[in-house]
């Protein structure tokens, strides 16, 4: 690097004048190396913040043993020169990883199943007044969370979905498809739930809707967004979801038939039936 000087000289007639000339001292650009005790609280953080890892506490705390076990086996040690640059290397082949180990995981397989009585429809109190869902045209009017009204086949009169594309798309279309029966919105209400594993945790999927047709099949069905219907999180839990059905069908326990329904929002869009949902959708039975 090259420094200038600026200085006001007065020549002898008194005439202010400005004199530019170079400085002879240089000034060497260098990063500073990161202090040994904050590179793993660095690795870590890192890895929060990509999408690889969620930001809960076991999250946190299987980051920080992965992290570990990095730097460990890279002999990163107190005379390690670690950059930032370094962190950042070192997170885009930790989230190649996890990825990898997402993909390669197979969901748990269901072995056994324990019928259980099926709850009542529980009450659900709206502390905002639902609106009319006719008036919902577009992606503008839709407000996630927020209850609409005017389900005339869904268990619940009123219901609050968390995307328009696919939820809200989805719950139109029942309504408007002879061959459906009767459909519900998954949520805290509906003890519908399905282990799958995520890397090497084991977590619990909660999918969107159950769907009952007029063949009296039980549907599982799901919606996402184009860019998430390769994600490796979306591929587990539809694993997940088919091994879960196939078991449940091949069980004597069970009397229903049940089925499972993975579409993307161009699916949904494009769906005007329930029979054109299964055509474009991922069906697993």
């Amino acid at each position: 690097m090259t420094r200038k000087a600026l200085d006001a000289e007065r020549d002898a007639e008194g005439v202010a004048r400005v004199v530019i000339r170079d400085e002879v001292e240089q000034v060497v650009a260098t990063q500073s190396v990161m202090p040994f005790d904050t590179i793993e609280q660095d690795l870590v953080g890192r890895l929060i913040r990509t999408n690889a890892v969620a930001a809960t506490a076991g999250e946190i705390n299987a980051a920080v043993a992965v992290a570990g076990a990095f730097l460990a086996g890279a002999g990163v040690s107190e005379s390690t020169p670690w950059r930032a640059e370094h962190g950042r290397l070192a997170t885009a082949r930790l989230t190649e990883w996890v990825a990898a180990k997402q993909t390669s995981s197979p969901a748990r397989e269901v072995r056994e199943v324990r019928p259980v009585r099926w709850p009542e429809p529980s009450e659900r109190f709206e502390v905002r007044p639902a609106a009319d869902r006719q008036v919902v045209t577009s992606s503008r009017d839709f407000e996630r969370g927020y209850p609409y009204r005017g389900w005339a086949k869904s268990v619940y009169e009123i219901n609050s979905f968390d995307a328009w594309s696919t939820e809200f798309v989805l719950a139109g279309l029942f309504e408007v498809s002879a061959a459906v029966r009767a459909w519900v919105r998954i949520d805290e209400t509906v003890p519908l739930r399905i282990s799958y594993l995520s890397g090497a945790i084991q977590r619990q999927y909660e999918p969107d809707f159950i769907v009952i047709d007029d063949a009296g099949v039980h549907w599982i069905v799901e919606g996402k967004r184009d860019s998430e219907m390769t994600s490796p999180v979306v591929v587990a839990k539809r694993d997940a979801a088919a091994a879960w059905v196939k078991t449940v069908n091949g069980s004597d326990e069970v009397h229903e038939t049940w089925a499972y329904l993975l579409a993307s929002e161009s699916v949904c869009s494009a769906a005007g039936s329930w029979e054109g949902l299964k055509s474009g959708g991922q069906v697993r039975l």
